[in-house]
Formats: C-alpha cells, sequence, structure tokens
C-alpha cells in the first residue's frame, strides 16, 4: 500500500512566493501614484475653495484679505499666503511633504501644479504662466 503524503513541495511554494513578489512590486509603485493624484486633487479643490472665498471678499471690500481663510485638510498641507501691498493680488500656493506635491492659484488666473517637486517653485502675485516642471490645472 502506498502513503501519501498531503500538502505543497517547496518548489510550489517558492513559485507561489515570486508571483506574490511581483505582482506586488508593480501594485505598490501604481498605488503610491494613485494616492500622489488624489492629494494632488485635495490640495488643488482646497486652494480653489480658499480663491473662491477670497473672490467673494474683494467683491465686497474691494480688497483681498489680510490672511488667508481657513481651508480644508489643513492638517494634511502647509499653506503660503502672499498678498501684494494693497491687497489687490495675492499668491497662494500649498505643499504636502509626503508625496512633493505643490500646488498654486493667485489673483490673475493662474494656476499651477506639480506632482513630484523637490523644492518649491517660484510663484508670485504677478505670475502669469506656471514655472518651469509644473503644469497648469
Amino acid at each position: 500500500m502506498s502513503v501519501r503524503n498531503k500538502g505543497f513541495t517547496l518548489i510550489e511554494l517558492m513559485v507561489v512566493l515570486a508571483i506574490i513578489g511581483i505582482l506586488s512590486a508593480i501594485a505598490y509603485p501604481n498605488y503610491r501614484a494613485y494616492v500622489a493624484r488624489s492629494h494632488a486633487a485635495q490640495l488643488q479643490e482646497a486652494l480653489m475653495t480658499v480663491t473662491a472665498t477670497m473672490e467673494r471678499q474683494l467683491a465686497g471690500s474691494g480688497v483681498f484679505p489680510a490672511t488667508a481663510p481657513t481651508v480644508s485638510y489643513a492638517d494634511r498641507f502647509t499653506y503660503t499666503y502672499t498678498p501684494d501691498n494693497n491687497r489687490r493680488n495675492y499668491a497662494l500656493s500649498g505643499t504636502e511633504a509626503g508625496f512633493n506635491i505643490w500646488a498654486a492659484v493667485n489673483s490673475r488666473g493662474t494656476r499651477c501644479v506639480c506632482l513630484t517637486c523637490p523644492t518649491e517653485p517660484t510663484f508670485g502675485a504677478a505670475a502669469t504662466s506656471c514655472p518651469a516642471g509644473t503644469k497648469a490645472f
């Protein structure tokens, strides 16, 4: 009578582990890129919400606020608001350090975003185009 062993051989287990490793190597970078795009969209949405609030104040008082209004996702992003001397123009930028995301808007309607910026680009209230390495949104 022959005895039959139950279970998997070492070769079968190694093949399964290799397949899992290959799938993980492909899936994880794609997941990180998806999360980065999601964070960039949230940053853009927050900047546009603040811009709309500031435009309403401009319509009511004739000048932009001295400080930027509170924004959603404030715990995740760092914001920089720079009005000019007479508060007729401004630049508002936001960054997310975990993914090196940068986005900015100004009173001239220029809107820029960068998903993998190693350093924060220079962007001001007078900018009419996006800095090098960024794209309009």
